[in-house]
């Protein structure tokens, strides 16, 4: 999950605005981080924005939570034995 690995791009955004990293050092960094969770064209976006991320990517994750709630609730209402269309 790309939170595991947010301290990562915070560090390095903020080493390239400062001078003392190399741009495309950052952007393998990060992507060797994640794991394979970003493509290098993912970690340099996600360098990019490397100030807003945290708070992009929480909207996100309580957008997708509030969504998969609504869901389960759905097929709760429908009780057993019945399919959600």
């Amino acid at each position: 999950m790309i939170t595991g690995y947010m301290h990562v791009i915070e560090e390095c955004g903020a080493l390239v605005d400062a001078g003392l990293m190399d741009r495309a050092e950052a952007v393998a960094t990060v992507h060797r981080a994640s794991g394979g969770g970003l493509t290098p064209l993912g970690a340099e976006s996600m360098l990019s924005e490397w100030q807003t991320a945290r708070a992009r990517l929480a909207d996100i994750f309580m957008t997708a939570e509030l969504g998969m709630a609504a869901c389960q609730d759905a097929i709760r209402r429908q009780g057993p034995g019945r399919q959600v269309a």
